[in-house]
């Protein structure tokens, strides 16, 4: 990838980056690198199918990352002066995290009229909070635990916090898993629903 790194206080925590509409063009169509953006705040990776989104425009790119409230950062795309709310190539954000063993952790966005949804196509890696989102947006990280009373020390516990923090699964009740009962096929269509956000609604073949 191509690495734009600004020399900025390390306790900055604002930070805007401005690449110009040549550079875009450049990078998206002579090569297959991505862009990333890498400040205190946080690192912003725009893939190559999202810079040639962007030098579509034919517009200089600013990319600003903003922590707004503790925990909460703001990542915006500017095209032409403007928030780019929608990229179909997406964009990717990661955020520094203090317990990267924390199975819970999940990325939260934060809609304009103040609701909120989890983002489920969020996980801790080794470089922190990695998160897959559309355009810009206002996310923040929060500690999700779901307790079951029957999962205890069993062998998929962190497996089982993951995927209930994000909505993936839910219990058989709200304190209790069943993690050791079978998946049932009306299960797996519920799992895929929350897993990509499509709900099913024809008739399902038996399978």
């Amino acid at each position: 990838p191509v690495i734009i790194s600004p020399e900025v206080d390390k306790n900055a925590d604002k930070v805007t980056v401005s690449i110009p509409s040549g550079a875009i063009n450049g990078i998206g169509s002579q090569t297959s690198s991505d862009v990333v953006v890498s400040t205190p705040v946080g690192d912003v990776v725009l893939n190559n199918d999202t810079l040639n989104e962007l030098a579509s425009t034919k517009q200089d790119i600013s990319v600003t990352v903003e922590e707004t409230a503790p925990g909460q950062v703001e990542v915006t795309v500017g095209s032409n002066g403007m928030a780019v709310d929608e990229l179909s190539g997406g964009l990717t954000v990661v955020l520094p995290v203090k317990d990267k063993a924390n199975p819970s952790l999940v990325a939260v966005k934060v809609n304009p009229d103040g609701t909120e949804e989890i983002i489920v196509q969020s996980a801790v890696t080794n470089r922190g909070m990695t998160v897959s989102l559309k355009g810009s947006s206002t996310i923040k990280l929060v500690d999700n635990t779901k307790i079951f009373t029957d999962v205890g020390t069993h062998w998929a516990k962190n497996n089982i916090q993951f995927v209930t923090a994000r909505g993936i699964f839910g219990g058989t009740s709200p304190n209790t898993f069943a993690p050791n009962a079978g998946t049932t096929r009306g299960m797996l269509v519920t799992v895929l629903h929350n897993l990509h956000g499509v709900e099913y609604t024809g008739k399902m073949d038996t399978f």
